[in-house]
C-alpha cells in the first residue's frame, strides 16, 4: 500500500513537469536487493523485456509485447534519449537514468494524426529499505496541453491502475524468484580461462550455440510445450523442466550463417536458405505445407526470437575449418518425421536433434554442453545417437 509520504515525496523526473494536472503514485515492497529489482526495470520496453503486465491485452492492440522471464545483459544499458517503446510504432523517450535507482521516460501517444494533447512522465524508482528489501515506486504525471486532454487522460488512468498493479506484481515476482546459477562456461581447449559471453566477438570465425525457450515468440507453441512437459515429467516421476530449442550461428571469414529448423514459410516468402524439408507428425502429411519443417543454412540471416535467448551464445569452436565443415554437413542432415522416433534413437527427432547431429559429426565435443539452469532440450540425445552410428 502506498502511504501519504510516498505520494508527496519528490521523485526523479518530477522536475520535468513541475506542474502536473494528473499524478498517480503506486508502490510495492519486494523481498530482494535493490540491484536485483533494478535489473528488471532497466530492460523494460517493447522489443526488450516487455512491461511485465498483461501481454495478452497489450497484444490485442498490436503492441507485440512479450514480458521476459530472464535478465538479458544486452538490455541492461538504457541511455538518455533512447526510445522506450510501447508499440512497434509508438515510443516515449528515456529522460532520466540513475543506475540502481531510477528510470524515467517522457512523451505521449499520438491520436490519429494529432500530436498528444498532454505531456507525460513515467518514473520507475527503486529504493533500498534495508534487510535486503526494496521499495519500487511507479509514478505517472500528466500535464495537459489541450483543454480537452482530460477526456483522454482520465480513461487512461483507469486502465493504468489495472495494468500497473500487474506490472508491480510482475516485477516483484521475478525479482524475488531464486536466480538460476549460470551454466558452466565453455572452456575452449586453447584457453586457460572461461569465456565471458558478454565479451564475445561474433565476427570471429567459429560456431556459436543459442538456447531459445520453446515457443518464445508463440503463445500456442509455448502452451503446448508446457502441456507436453507436464505429461512427460509425470510419466517419468520427475520435476518439470524448462524446455529449450537450439539454433546455430556459424561465422566464416567470408560471411555469417544461421542454421535452424523451423516450420516451412508460406508460399512466396523470402529466401531463408532452405536446404532440406521434412514432414511434421506423419509422413502422410508431407504434401501439405503446414505439416512440413525446413532446415535453413541462411547466409546473413537472423535467428528467430534471438532476443529471448538464455545464457547464449555458447562458443563451441573458434576454428574456421570446423565452421566450414559444419556448413557443408547441413546438406547431409537426416530429415525423418518431426516429433517421431523413426530412426529408433530413443526419443523424437526435432530441431535439437539437428543441432546435436551437426556438432557431433563435425567433431565438436558437446559432452559438457547443457541447456540453461533446470532446462531440458528434447531431441538432443536423438541427434547424438544417430551421429554415433556413422
Amino acid at each position: 500500500m502506498t502511504d501519504h509520504a510516498e505520494v508527496a515525496a519528490q521523485l526523479p523526473g518530477d522536475d520535468l513537469l513541475p506542474r502536473a494536472d494528473r499524478s498517480t503514485t503506486r508502490t510495492v515492497t519486494i523481498a530482494a536487493p535493490a540491484h536485483a529489482v533494478w535489473e528488471w526495470v532497466a530492460q523494460m520496453g517493447q522489443g526488450r523485456g516487455g512491461l511485465y503486465s498483461y501481454d495478452v491485452i497489450e497484444n490485442l492492440l498490436g503492441c507485440d509485447m512479450h514480458s521476459a522471464d530472464e535478465i538479458v545483459p544486452a538490455w541492461q544499458h538504457a541511455a538518455v534519449g533512447e526510445p522506450f517503446r510501447l508499440h512497434p510504432d509508438i515510443a516515449l523517450r528515456v529522460a532520466v537514468v540513475e543506475p540502481d535507482r531510477a528510470l524515467v521516460v517522457r512523451g505521449g501517444v499520438p491520436i490519429g494524426g494529432l500530436a498528444p494533447p498532454y505531456d507525460f512522465t513515467w518514473a520507475f524508482v527503486v529504493r533500498d529499505i534495508g534487510d535486503g528489501n526494496t521499495r519500487l515506486t511507479i509514478r505517472e504525471r500528466y500535464r495537459f496541453e489541450r483543454s480537452w486532454a482530460a477526456l483522454i487522460v482520465d480513461p487512461i488512468t483507469v486502465v493504468s491502475f489495472v495494468m500497473t498493479r500487474k506490472m508491480l506484481h510482475g516485477i516483484r515476482n521475478r525479482a524475488e524468484r531464486p536466480r538460476r546459477e549460470p551454466a558452466t562456461p565453455f572452456r575452449d581447449p586453447t584457453r586457460s580461462t572461461p569465456i565471458d559471453r558478454s565479451k564475445l566477438d561474433l565476427d570471429v570465425p567459429g560456431v556459436y550455440l543459442y538456447w531459445l525457450p520453446l515457443g518464445a515468440g508463440a503463445r500456442v507453441v509455448r502452451l503446448s510445450g508446457r502441456v507436453f512437459e507436464a505429461i512427460t515429467a509425470r510419466m517419468q516421476h520427475r520435476p518439470r523442466c524448462d524446455l529449450y530449442h537450439s539454433a546455430l550461428l556459424v561465422v566464416t571469414p567470408e560471411a555469417r550463417f544461421v542454421i535452424e529448423m523451423t516450420p516451412v514459410a508460406g508460399p512466396g516468402g523470402p529466401d531463408l536458405g532452405v536446404v532440406a524439408e521434412g514432414a511434421v507428425g506423419s509422413a502422410r502429411a508431407r504434401p501439405f505445407r503446414i505439416f512440413r519443417y525446413a532446415i535453413h543454412r541462411w547466409r546473413g540471416g537472423a535467428i528467430a526470437d534471438v532476443r529471448y535467448a538464455v545464457e547464449s551464445p555458447v562458443q563451441l569452436s573458434i576454428d574456421p575449418s570446423i565452421a566450414e565443415h559444419v556448413l557443408a554437413l547441413v546438406l547431409s542432415v537426416p530429415t525423418p518425421v518431426w516429433g517421431r522416433d523413426e530412426l529408433h534413437a530413443g526419443e523424437m527427432w526435432n530441431s535439437n536433434s539437428v543441432t546435436s547431429w551437426l556438432l557431433c559429426i563435425s567433431g565438436i565435443d558437446i559432452d559438457a554442453v547443457r541447456p540453461p539452469g533446470n532446462g531440458r532440450a528434447p531431441g538432443w540425445d536423438a541427434g547424438r545417437v544417430v551421429a554415433s552410428r556413422i
